[in-house]
């Protein structure tokens, strides 16, 4: 018998995004067990969850710090404090990565290619991704993919003039090529002068298909500690699936579609290989990238 990842999402909590409703999703897969297996499977997907949304937030904060160093660096008072901080936050990092295998028992798929097709303009996003191998479940083939971007810069201010949302909504879709059971999923935005978790933001869980996830959200500029800040300068996502087969290679697909004035995304196609359709031609980009992994 194979374990699947519990059908769920799990959503920050929304204080102001009016257009997000949790969508009515199947949970055929996982009412395939029996109810003690649906529980040993809920407890163990919350318990990764759980530690991978701490490293999440650990390093967010490590990137913040980092830029805050390079900005500041002729104040020495300043980099101290922050450098030992960030000293303290990769110590953190390493030993949770360290014993992520004896903890919640995965294990980190090391081998891997990337195949970089970025198209944005002009802002610039940055990828990364990895793959894990859930050695703690029954079958010892369940899989959860971490797949994360980042702002690596402050263009998003060219978009709108002041603070409120950035256009329509945006949105990530990020595809698989082999196809895999229904899983669950995590989502969580980050704002990119601080690195705090975006509670006031609600991510939509739009498709699910045997080869792929999306989402959508509404991307915002307010006024933080007296500077405008960005809702979504960091998002992490993790996906917990098993593949219908295990392949020998596989690879991942993230597309990121930002949009502003008048436009917004409008839908996605998660089938192999994932896109995303716009409301309209102009005032929009996509910024993709790709991953190559070996189960």
């Amino acid at each position: 018998m194979f374990v699947v990842g519990i059908i769920g999402l799990f959503f920050s909590q929304s204080e102001d995004n009016s257009f997000a409703k949790e969508k009515a999703l199947p949970l055929d897969d996982l009412d395939k067990f029996s109810k003690e297996e649906q529980k040993e499977i809920k407890e163990n997907q919350k318990e990764i969850n759980e530690y991978l949304s701490k490293m999440d937030k650990l390093t967010v904060k490590k990137k913040v710090l980092e830029k805050k160093i390079a900005k500041n660096k002729a104040n020495s008072d300043v980099i101290k404090k922050d450098q030992e901080e960030l000293n303290e936050i990769e110590q953190q990092l390493k030993q949770m990565d360290d014993s992520m295998e004896e903890t919640i028992g995965l294990r980190k798929v090391e081998e891997s290619d990337v195949i970089k097709a970025a198209y944005s303009s002009p802002a610039d996003v940055s990828f990364n991704a990895d793959f894990y191998e859930n050695i703690f479940t029954s079958s010892g083939r369940d899989f959860v993919l971490h797949y994360d971007w980042e702002w690596t810069n402050s263009d998003w201010q060219l978009d709108e003039g002041g603070t409120g949302n950035i256009g329509g909504v945006d949105g990530l879709v990020v595809g698989l090529s082999k196809p895999i059971l229904k899983s669950g999923d995590a989502f969580d935005l980050f704002w990119d002068n601080d690195g705090y978790l975006s509670t006031s933001t609600t991510a939509v869980s739009e498709t699910r298909t045997s080869n792929g996830y999306s989402w959508k959200w509404q991307d915002k500029i307010a006024n933080r500690g007296g500077h405008e800040d960005l809702n979504m300068g960091y998002g992490t996502t993790k996906l917990f699936f098993q593949f219908e087969t295990v392949p020998s290679k596989f690879e991942v697909y993230g597309n990121f579609g930002h949009t502003w004035g008048t436009t917004k995304v409008e839908s996605f196609t998660a089938s192999w290989p994932p896109s995303i359709t716009f409301s309209s031609s102009s005032n929009k980009w996509t910024d993709s990238e790709s991953f190559i992994f070996y189960p």
